[in-house]
């Protein structure tokens, strides 16, 4: 069960900015909107059934108060790049909004020090819906992204952007659905990061919207005769976790690995890599890597991989053949060797010799001496037969 924030100040006047049915701001004096002391003031009456429709009350800004900077805890003032306060919507609904301004543009790769939303206490392995109106009278589109909370870290990027809100008279009604995967708590960050020529970029939102779509579906990750590899397109990835679903593993000192928030137009995501170090004195069992087994000794095989590497950097992509004990035993050390030019794709066949178990593994060469390193594997795939 989720509790609604409501707060309660000492009543002052202050300035309401009132939007005019173009979108335009003017300024107004605010009467005191404060329950005289020992009312009753009404802040929702709402069926337990009814209240799973809308899980984020405070996202209708009825009981933002004069006098405070944000209408609950679960927003988050922003730093000096913009502002944010309450005003009135006046196309017809009426009601209180929430407007941004900005003065210059927010750094786009991080989320420190921009306007935030927090959902928290979700249900893990759950689908979600956000719903919100909005704004954007001037300027340029504003951008929202979605990222997950980790033990207090929000560098969980999900999805940039989660929705993009483009300038226009009027207001628009946008929604987008995540899934919680193994998280329960997760942000919405706003967004500029180019200013109009002229003016202040500006953004007014409205009935900010979190409802419950139902518990996750995942497809199985299996593999095909078009790739053996279980989930070779990483497209089975839940939310939270360090690898896709599959036979992937890794536990390597010198480089990191997450999920990349640019979801592809297939459903599929990349595994976004970053060395710190050079891993070629490192055991090849903590190379970010996937076992395949059940496969015919002394055959041939392609395997192929699509990528892009962030900057003129050199890496590998390695097969080893799987021992009854376990020990790994090269059979192409490389088997790719990436990098210094602009190739986005690579494929090379090999025989496996006396094995039916492999492991492919990415890694950095050993003359490798330039960090930090990073690349994002869109796909690794794995067929039977030479490349022709």
């Amino acid at each position: 069960m989720r509790v609604g924030y409501a707060f309660l100040f000492l009543g002052v006047l202050c300035s309401v900015v009132l939007l005019d049915g173009c979108g335009n701001a003017t300024q107004e004096e605010a009467t005191n909107d404060h329950p005289a002391p020992g009312a009753m003031r009404v802040v929702s009456v709402t069926p337990v059934q009814a209240a799973q429709e809308n899980i984020f009350p405070e996202g209708d800004f009825e009981n933002w108060y004069s006098g405070s900077p944000v209408p609950s805890p679960a927003f988050v003032v922003p730093g000096d790049a913009s502002k944010i306060y309450r005003s009135v919507r006046k196309d017809g609904v009426g009601g209180k909004v929430l407007a941004q301004e900005w003065k210059k543009k927010d750094y786009q790769w991080n989320i420190e020090g921009r306007h935030k939303i927090q959902f928290a206490g979700l249900q893990k392995n759950t689908d979600y819906r956000v719903t919100l109106d909005a704004l954007v009278p001037n300027g340029e589109a504003v951008r929202i992204e979605l990222r997950g909370v980790k033990e207090g870290d929000e560098s969980y990027l999900m999805q940039r952007p989660f929705m993009t809100l483009e300038p226009g008279s009027a207001w628009q009604t946008s929604s987008a659905s995540f899934s919680t995967g193994v998280l329960t708590d997760f942000v919405l960050a706003t967004g500029c990061f180019k200013m109009p020529e002229e003016g202040k970029q500006r953004l007014f939102l409205d009935n900010i919207r979190l409802r419950e779509i139902g518990k996750t579906s995942y497809p199985k990750a299996t593999a095909d005769e078009n790739n053996l590899i279980p989930n070779g397109a990483f497209s089975v990835w839940i939310t939270g976790k360090p690898l896709p679903e599959g036979p992937f593993a890794f536990s390597s000192e010198h480089s990191t690995l997450k999920r990349s928030a640019y979801q592809r137009a297939d459903n599929t995501f990349s595994v976004e890599q970053r060395w710190s170090a050079n891993d070629a004195a490192e055991d090849p069992k903590k190379w970010f890597g996937v076992e395949v087994d059940n496969l015919t000794a002394n055959t041939d095989y392609t395997f192929s991989t699509e990528f892009s590497i962030f900057g003129k950097y050199f890496l590998a992509v390695s097969v080893f053949g799987v021992e009854e004990n376990g020990a790994l035993t090269p059979i192409a050390h490389p088997l790719l060797s990436l990098g210094g030019e602009k190739i986005y794709s690579a494929s090379k066949s090999f025989n496996t010799g006396t094995f039916s178990k492999i492991r492919i593994v990415s890694h950095v060469p050993k003359a490798t001496s330039t960090f930090p390193n990073t690349v994002s594997w869109n796909n690794f795939k794995l067929v039977p037969g030479a490349e022709k």
